[in-house]
């Protein structure tokens, strides 16, 4: 009996030791409890949006929770093991205008109490789409809305309607799937959404392209490159035979520019084809970020951007979470290897206040403008700015502004596959004149920004 007591003892002890407390427990740490929507024109349910890790050494389960008229909470449908950070999603319904303030609660088994959020902000006014009570107490149709949107396939060359394609459109990581061959104009009901579409047609390239959809979206066009046809000569002309090609010297100019590699041996971009940069990163490092493979990828497109710039072109690294950090401020592309090892060393963490990063980012563009160079800022980011201090609308305001201005282009790159903040950066990048790049894996990555500053720098030559 001694013996058997003593071996308790010391498996109890051991236990103690190892984890800190005899029984396994999730915990939970949260980054945000409030979340403020400030002053909202077109109120169309958008949801606040918190983000929680399980610090704990047990899997963490989330409770059952009623649906309310006005509220609904998006959690996760599965044991969240210990070391995850993920997202949980409120939204709020009303038909009314004005300020307000709602509280909503969850249960898990990390604790007896539950999990308090507040959602704050001042209504003033609502989209005509918004829903005014939650879909899951209404009418299951205004839950998914459907809208057409108009299929267009020509040409690349003659940009002409092309008849009698094989399309197909699928829904990215989705379920829906349609095939038709479009003998006519061709509309298709989508909800909103992210979509690839693929066309086949004889004596031309198959083509993919992949696209947000909205209610805003009323057609997408995708083209097609004839296959040119191979001249195959079955007879040897001799070389006096053959007419003997003349060149005026502004042809010749250009045939000799149109043959420069666009990639120097070294890597970097060509002297000859692109323009003088001022580049100014705008990274999200928001604990969002640490979602999937996002900030990996983040890091491999900027380190192959850094790769290509030359010792001519000018850098500067601004990073933006709950406070917005100037990493770097107009190094040349000879610090390459000290800006990757700035970028290398970054940590996700915090809310994603980006407003406040975007204006800093405009400040350092026109500090350091480049006369007859691309001036260009390129945010990096998996989504919404969750900032209460600003709109839709000020924000497209503030960018056009500076652009017309300025002449400051503003570009996107969107890491993830969040709907909603897809549809508002690529509305974004519209507004400052710039390109919107969606990355969604590791290839794509390494060659994505290179590409985005290799169109917005190459010289014209008039």
């Amino acid at each position: 009996m001694t013996h058997f007591l003593l071996s308790f003892k010391l498996f109890f002890l051991c236990q103690i030791l190892l984890n800190g407390t005899l029984f396994a427990q999730a915990k939970i740490e949260v980054a945000e409890t409030e979340f403020n929507f400030g002053e909202v024109e077109m109120w169309n349910n958008e949801p606040a949006v918190f983000y929680i890790k399980n610090t704990g050494n047990a899997d963490l389960v989330f409770l059952p929770t009623r649906a309310e008229r006005d509220m609904m909470i998006e959690y996760p449908q599965r044991r969240v093991p210990p070391g995850e950070t993920f997202s949980l999603q409120v939204y709020y319904y009303t038909e009314n205008t004005g300020s307000f303030s709602k509280n909503a609660e969850i249960y898990t088994n990390a604790s007896n109490e539950p999990l308090r959020f507040t959602l704050k902000g001042n209504i003033k006014s609502l989209h005509p789409s918004a829903l005014t009570e939650c879909p899951v107490m209404g009418t299951p149709n205004r839950y998914t809305p459907h809208y057409p949107l108009e299929i267009i396939v020509i040409d690349a060359e003659s940009k002409e309607n092309i008849y009698g394609a094989n399309l197909k459109i699928t829904q990215f990581q989705g379920t829906f799937a349609q095939r038709w061959k479009n003998t006519e104009s061709h509309n298709v009901d989508l909800s909103a959404g992210i979509y690839n579409l693929n066309a086949e047609k004889e004596n031309y390239i198959p083509n993919e392209k992949r696209f947000s959809f909205n209610a805003q979206k009323k057609s997408v066009i995708l083209e097609l490159t004839p296959i040119s046809p191979q001249i195959v000569q079955t007879e040897t002309q001799t070389e006096t035979s053959e007419p003997e090609e003349t060149f005026t010297e502004d042809e010749f100019v250009f045939e000799q520019l149109d043959d420069l590699p666009e990639i120097n041996e070294d890597g970097t971009f060509s002297y000859d084809l692109y323009k003088t940069n001022h580049i100014v990163l705008l990274l999200d490092i928001s604990i969002s970020m640490s979602l999937e493979n996002r900030f990996e990828l983040m890091q491999q497109s900027v380190n192959s951007l850094l790769d290509a710039f030359r010792d001519i072109d000018n850098v500067t690294l601004i990073t933006y979470a709950g406070n917005t950090n100037v990493l770097a401020e107009n190094q040349t592309g000879n610090s390459k290897v000290n800006l990757q090892k700035k970028v290398n060393d970054l940590e996700p963490g915090g809310v994603t206040h980006g407003v406040r990063g975007l204006e800093v980012a405009y400040s350092k563009a026109n500090k350091h403008f480049i006369e007859g160079g691309n001036n260009q800022i390129i945010i990096i980011t998996d989504g919404l700015f969750n900032d209460p201090n600003y709109t839709p609308r000020s924000l497209y305001r503030m960018i056009r502004r500076e652009y017309r201005q300025n002449d400051i282009l503003l570009s996107v790159v969107c890491i993830g596959t969040d709907e909603s903040g897809i549809n508002v950066m690529e509305r974004t990048a519209q507004n400052g004149q710039g390109g919107f790049v969606h990355i969604y894996e590791e290839g794509f990555a390494k060659t994505a920004l290179v590409e985005e500053v290799k169109v917005r720098s190459k010289r014209t030559f008039e």
